[in-house]
């Protein structure tokens, strides 16, 4: 089917664009619309019908035609908000996703708000959504953040820039060995957990980044490389929390427990779904 929609109304041109495309993509219809217009919802609404110029029906149709193909709203507009920011997003990066903002509440409500002087890790930072969201949230407390690609690392760099948010630190590196010495209360990650048996990934997910999804046959490989070195980074009493899919539950579970973590929990999203599993680095014995 052609994604050609002739020059015409507002109205008309929304209408034909959201035949086009399956039901799942008309939401970004409207963001698409609203960003190549610059207008907001209410005159998405209001305003009907205004005429589209050749000009502005050229970048929608070319819109559409990439949504078609499954390429992610956010590489065509160029951002994606993620907790209370808009974060840049390339194609370097991971999209971030409202259900990683379940990993951010799980790692507050171990850092209360009274919390001076927390470390915080985030492993495999992407746009560094989940640093800032952190250090955001809790301004007293110094943040660090790692990751492996140093072109996804100038992005998160240019989002702590826009966001103005100073207390988070990147650092190249994989995982944990990217950090520098010291020990940390809250260690978080959102690592690779999409199963690719055959090595490839769903083609939904083509366009973003395979280093930052693909997780081996069972969706846990960098989960297994990741976990030992972090808890061994944990303050005693210091918590490791991992983003995994809805069925991995388990299995992360297993993963922290047989590296000594106790006091194990799973988080669900909004959803329901099974979302974060953490744990705690128990405290030393008493000598």
């Amino acid at each position: 089917m052609s994604d050609c929609i002739e020059p015409t109304t507002l109205q008309a041109w929304r209408a034909a664009a959201r035949q086009r495309c399956d039901h799942r993509h008309h939401a970004d219809i409207e963001w698409l619309i609203q960003h190549t217009l610059r207008i907001n919802r209410a005159a998405l609404i209001s305003r009907s019908d205004l005429p589209l110029s050749q000009e502005i029906t050229s970048t929608l149709n070319s819109g559409i035609a990439a949504l078609r193909d499954d390429v992610p709203l956010a590489h065509l507009i160029g951002t994606q908000p993620f907790w209370t920011m808009e974060l840049i997003v390339t194609t370097d990066t991971l999209v971030p996703r409202a259900d990683t903002e379940i990993l951010v509440h799980a790692a507050l409500s171990r850092l209360p708000g009274d919390h001076t002087g927390a470390t915080i890790a985030d492993l495999g930072t992407g746009t560094g959504a989940v640093a800032l969201a952190l250090g955001l949230e809790r301004p007293n407390s110094e943040v660090h953040a790692v990751d492996k690609s140093r072109a996804a690392l100038e992005v998160a760099r240019l989002n702590a820039q826009s966001t103005e948010i100073d207390n988070v630190t990147f650092f190249e590196g994989d995982w944990a060995e990217g950090l520098p010495s010291g020990q940390y209360d809250v260690i978080v990650s959102n690592p690779p957990y999409v199963e690719t048996d055959d090595g490839a990934l769903p083609s939904n997910l083509r366009h973003e980044p395979e280093i930052a999804l693909a997780g081996g046959p069972d969706g846990l490989e960098q989960i297994r490389r990741l976990v030992p070195a972090a808890v061994a980074r944990l303050k005693a009493g210091g918590w490791l929390m991992i983003e995994h899919g809805n069925m991995q539950a388990a299995g992360v579970s297993g993963i922290l427990y047989d590296s000594g973590l106790t006091d194990l929990d799973t988080v669900p999203d909004i959803a329901g779904r099974d979302r974060v599993s953490l744990g705690k680095r128990p405290a030393l014995p008493e000598a």
